[in-house]
Order: C-alpha cells, then structure tokens, then sequence
C-alpha cells in the first residue's frame, strides 16, 4: 500500500469515528462532510508517527480534527463569515447561536475521546492546548498597528503554531526532533492565511477576501504595511480602524507595501526548512516538505 492509501484509509477511520461520535447531530456530521479542507493537522499527525516510529491513532487523530472544527466554528461567529472553502458557513446558514452550540458540542466530544484514551498526559496537552486557542483569539481582539512582528508572532503561536507543536507533542513528548518543526510551521501557516486574506481571491481561498480587514482585526500584513507607511497613510489606516476611514485605503497601502510583507512570510518559511532539516533523514520528511510548499 503506498503512502497516499495508507492516509487515505486513515482519514476515512477518522471520518467514521467522528460520524460515530456526531450521530446524534446529523446536521453538523453532513456540514462537517461537506466541508473538508485539506485535513492538515490528521496529515502532520500521520507523517510525524511515522517519522517518529509511533503508531499512529485514528482516535488521536480525530480528537484533533474534531478541535480543529470547534474553533471554526466559533471564529466565523466572531469575524461575521458567510463563506469558508467555499461553502456557506454554518452560521451564515443556521444563525450564530446554532454555530457557536456546534462548536460546543465538537468541543466536548473532542475531550471525550481524549479522556477514553485513559492518558493524563494526553488529557493534560488537549487541556493546555484548548486554553492556549482561547487566549490566543482574545489576545487577537488586542493587537494595535503599532505592534511588533515579534508580537504578532507571539499571537500566532496560540492561535495556530501551538496546535501543530500539540499534535507533534502528542506522538512523542520527550527528546522529540520534530516540535520545532511544529512551532515554526504552525506560525507561518497563521501568516500565510492571513497574507492570503489581503492578497488572495475567494477562489484561491475558499472564502471571502479582506475578512480580516472587515472585521478590523490587526494581522502581520497591517503591521508591517503601517510600518512603512507614510504619516499621511498612517492616518488614514488609524481612521479606518477606529471607524471612520475607507478600507480602500488600507488595502492601497497593504499593496504599496506587497514585496516587504511577503519578505517577512517568506523569512518565517525558511525558518520553518531550516527546522526541517535539523530531523534526521526519513523518506517521511520530503512529505512534510510539500504540506510547507502547499501552505504557501
């Protein structure tokens, strides 16, 4: 069985255990089929157990995805998002309550499953994990123009570079070459998400652009463009985010400043190779290679 079979049949375990766990809520079980993404994380969980040498756990896995889903859901509620891989979003089609109950309930059965597992360590990273996504998308709400790409990254990690490290950790916890690799990549899949919103189509994304911007959330490409703007732009980026300017502007700036904010996406790229290549030689690795070239 080649390797892409082999994720293939246990995506398609992960799919029947989270139908098993969903029954009672067929809606958000056919919602959930509809709207694959790309099942990243399951993807970096497989390939790190078997770099590692680890058997990989389909219900692990599951647990993972199932997290994954519950912060989706929440954050289309936050950001008002009608579209997301090119589907109407469960709270454009249900109502924001029903969106945020959906995310409980993938929430809960996500730690059930963990809790079966009968492993406190494990209980303790999901934990750890849950509370690092919360600060992080409070943290978020926070985040003014005039803060650091160190800053930013720093939000970053909760949001998204401490879920990937999590699913690493979950393999192996000690002496375990990969949590780097988890670190950096989950950071720079942050930046290059939020680098598509300013620069990228609903094509390409699978949902609406400029969300970020609607929604006056601060993210790197607004950073770095305000850094480099001049105090006439600057003023209108402060307008906009207080109210009261044009989102045209903001986005001419953010245009202007194109080839310096995708310097910073691209120095945050490298570190993540450089993580890479520290793991020792394993016909994994190359796998693990394209999922940072498909990020961006």
């Amino acid at each position: 069985m080649s390797i892409y079979e082999e994720i293939k049949q246990f995506q398609f375990n992960i799919d029947a255990i989270i139908a098993e766990r969903l029954q009672e809520f067929e809606f958000i079980g056919r919602y959930l089929s509809a709207s694959q993404g790309k099942r990243l994380r399951s993807k970096i969980y497989w390939l790190a157990c078997k770099i590692l040498n680890e058997n990989p756990s389909a219900k692990i896995a599951a647990a993972f995805e199932m997290l994954h889903q519950a912060t989706l859901m929440h954050d289309d509620v936050l950001d008002n998002a009608n579209i997301r891989r090119n589907i109407k979003t469960l709270s454009a089609e249900k109502g924001s309550n029903f969106s945020i109950l959906a995310g409980d309930i993938l929430l809960s059965s996500c730690m059930r499953l963990i809790a079966e597992e009968r492993s406190f360590p494990l209980i303790d990273l999901f934990s750890e994990l849950a509370f690092n996504l919360i600060q992080g998308e409070l943290k978020c709400q926070n985040m003014s123009l005039s803060s650091s790409i160190d800053e930013y990254k720093q939000n970053a990690y909760l949001k998204t570079g401490c879920f990937f490290e999590s699913i690493i950790r979950s393999v192996k916890s000690q002496d375990n070459p990969l949590i780097e690799f988890g670190h950096e990549f989950g950071i720079f899949f942050q930046m290059a998400d939020d680098y598509k919103d300013y620069f990228c189509t609903a094509t390409t994304t699978g949902k609406k652009q400029f969300q970020d911007l609607m929604s006056r959330t601060v993210t790197f490409p607004i950073i770095v463009a305000y850094e480099h703007a001049d105090e006439k732009e600057r003023r209108k980026i402060r307008e906009f985010f207080e109210g009261n300017g044009e989102m045209a502007n903001v986005v001419a700036t953010a245009n202007r400043n194109k080839e310096k904010i995708l310097e910073t996406l691209r120095t945050q790229k490298s570190m993540v190779i450089t993580s890479l290549e520290q793991v020792e030689g394993s016909s994994h690795k190359e796998k693990l290679s394209r999922l940072i070239d498909l990020t961006y």
